[in-house]
């Protein structure tokens, strides 16, 4: 599907794709820029780990984030399909609340392993951000930018989910085990946008050596 398209189905007033698949798609840029930027940094003597180690884990990464995608959409038509279900009785109340609790949890565990998958991304971006080319670290940069944004958006969507589980009469607490990952995933956009923050510093420092422009004029 072209970017167009799935722009236009986002759009769209309908509930696949809505903001978990764009949170997937986020964290796919940030896993892609980080992939091209490790193709551009070959000389990697003092690297933690070999470069292609780190370039087949933002590959596996970026796929992980399109299967992501993928299931949000299948959460949020469970999530869509549970609210039209028929209220008009105590039982049938009680059969759509429960439906309600369940697609809201499956959702959240969605926005869990989208959070978790980008925690696992961080530290390829600070190795890069290291030891990397210096001269694609905008690249870089807005890699750490996207990653917080992912990372923000995973967050939001667990805490929507969860508040509509509990609305719907969370009585088993199935959500609070989930209510762990807010706090972790928060504190990784932090370091995500801590990040972005330093190399923004670096590149104003020095704009002609550690941007796309110096790598075209080499």
């Amino acid at each position: 599907m072209s970017t167009p398209t799935w722009l236009d189905r986002l759009a769209a007033p309908q509930p696949d794709p809505g903001g978990g698949a764009a949170a997937g798609a986020l964290l796919g840029v940030a896993a892609a820029l980080a992939s091209m930027v490790a193709g551009y940094s070959t000389d990697w003597p003092t690297g933690p780990r070999s470069i292609a180690a780190l370039r087949r884990h933002t590959e596996e990464t970026r796929a992980r984030a399109a299967d992501l995608v993928e299931a949000d959409g299948a959460a949020s038509a469970r999530f869509a399909a549970a609210f039209r279900l028929p209220e008009t009785s105590p039982a049938q109340r009680r059969d759509r609340d429960a439906a309600i609790v369940a697609a809201s949890i499956a959702a959240a565990l969605t926005a869990v392993e989208l959070g978790r998958a980008g925690l696992d991304l961080l530290p390829d971006l600070a190795a890069l951000a290291t030891h990397g080319n210096p001269m694609v670290i905008s690249d870089l940069g807005v890699a750490a930018s996207t990653l917080a944004a992912a990372l923000r958006a995973s967050v939001l969507m667990i805490e929507v989910d969860l508040a509509c589980a509990a609305r719907a009469g969370d009585s088993n607490g199935a959500g609070l085990p989930l209510r762990a990952a807010i706090t972790t995933l928060d504190a990784a956009a932090t370091r995500a946008e801590a990040m972005s923050d330093r190399i923004r510093a670096r590149v104003r420092a020095a704009p002609e050596r550690m941007t796309s422009v110096a790598l075209a004029r080499a």
